[in-house]
């Protein structure tokens, strides 16, 4: 099985903490349907709080939740009204264009296959290519895709250990009554996980 994606890291590191004291962190998650980027912001939620972190987690409501820009904020210890995320996730062309703006100054964007980056676009945040549609249908969870960033923004983080994230996940999938999805849920975000280890190692110089 191979996995195709492009991009580049620079800037930020994100170290691991073993005390998980994360500071002024902020994810801007955005997706055309509502329900996946919800649920991809809650599994980011649920992985912080099961490890003792405070973080919220912030739905935008009315229209927004049901345009091609729906979007939700997780907050690591700071402030919920934060206006410059340190990563970015827009899954469809409207969020990137409509979020890229807030991204503060050398943070990440995380973009799947559906996201064209514009020769114009800014040039002092670093892009990470990972093709989440694709990597969801080789491994036959047509529905993965906002599985596998989940585990791709992890590995990007740092903060979070792989096998711990997992399990958390699985927890949040189990309260729901869906833990029969876990094995498939799994694969997908080691998936995700996996696909941006190259990016993370030659951050890291370790390549």
């Amino acid at each position: 099985m191979s996995y195709q994606y492009d991009g580049y890291l620079s800037g930020r590191r994100y170290p691991g903490n073993p005390q998980h004291q994360i500071s002024n962190e902020s994810d801007r998650i955005c997706r055309f349907r509502r329900q996946g980027v919800l649920t991809c912001g809650l599994i980011i939620a649920d992985i912080a709080a099961t490890q003792g972190i405070k973080v919220t987690r912030v739905p935008p409501y009315g229209s927004a939740m049901r345009s091609g820009t729906a979007n939700c904020t997780v907050n690591f210890i700071c402030n919920p009204a934060q206006e410059q995320p340190n990563f970015l996730l827009p899954m469809n062309g409207p969020s990137f264009d409509k979020f890229l703006p807030m991204v503060a100054h050398g943070k990440t964007v995380l973009v799947g296959d559906t996201v064209e980056i514009p020769e114009n676009a800014r040039k002092d945040v670093s892009y990470v290519r990972v093709n989440a549609m694709a990597i969801s249908t080789e491994l036959s969870n047509h529905k993965g895709a906002n599985i596998v960033m989940p585990g791709a923004i992890v590995n990007l983080m740092g903060d979070f250990s792989r096998k711990g994230a997992t399990t958390a996940m699985n927890y949040m999938f189990e309260k729901k009554g869906k833990g029969c999805f876990n094995e498939a849920n799994a694969k997908a975000f080691d998936a995700g996980y996996t696909a941006v280890s190259y990016f993370t190692r030659q951050r890291n110089g370790k390549c």
